[in-house]
């Protein structure tokens, strides 16, 4: 960066945030993000590891912190981009974080209410009840021998909507 500040040229550093390394993952499989197969993400693209999870969540921002404390003062850095495409390549992802975030963003939608949920949702139809947040399910259109509740997969969108806004609002607080 020394160098190319001589030549007049400014840099913007990028963290790894969107392209972990392979040590990282190697250390948290639990972290690769799940297609609609279930079948987990490997290491070698980009985004392959899941925005929802609390371990990458807190691992993320811990190098984003480590890496503004290391050159904040660096007079050739103008910029940062920590991700300018969260869910450009596939949006959906079907792992345990993002079930256990779903399951918790609906009951703060539905005011804690599961009947709340069902009246929204038409669950009446088909007996789609729930008797528990607990019972909901990720929506997977080849799962079932009909389409999903249309109810369940907008909600779905929603969800993983708000949650990658939610983590480009908090790459630098302490909550996941």
């Amino acid at each position: 960066m020394a160098s190319l500040k001589a030549q007049g040229i400014d840099s913007i550093l990028c963290t790894p945030t969107a392209t972990p390394p392979r040590w990282l993952t190697a250390e948290h499989p639990e972290w690769m993000r799940v297609d609609i197969n279930d079948v987990p993400f490997t290491h070698g693209t980009r985004q392959h590891c899941c925005t929802n999870n609390p371990g990458f969540r807190a691992e993320s921002r811990r190098i984003t912190r480590a890496m503004a404390e290391a050159f904040k003062d660096d007079a050739a850095v103008i910029g940062w981009q920590t991700d300018n495409e969260l869910y450009c390549h596939v949006e959906e992802c079907y792992c345990e974080s993002c079930q256990v975030g779903f399951r918790e963003w609906l009951a703060l939608r539905y005011d804690q209410s599961i009947e709340k949920l069902n009246h929204a949702w038409g669950t009446l139809f088909w007996s789609q009840q729930y008797d528990d947040f607990d019972q909901v399910v990720i929506p997977k259109k080849w799962r079932q021998p009909a389409p999903c509740n249309p109810s369940a997969l907008l909600d779905f969108r929603r969800f993983l909507s708000d949650s990658v806004t939610a983590l480009s609002a908090r790459t630098g607080g302490d909550s996941a």
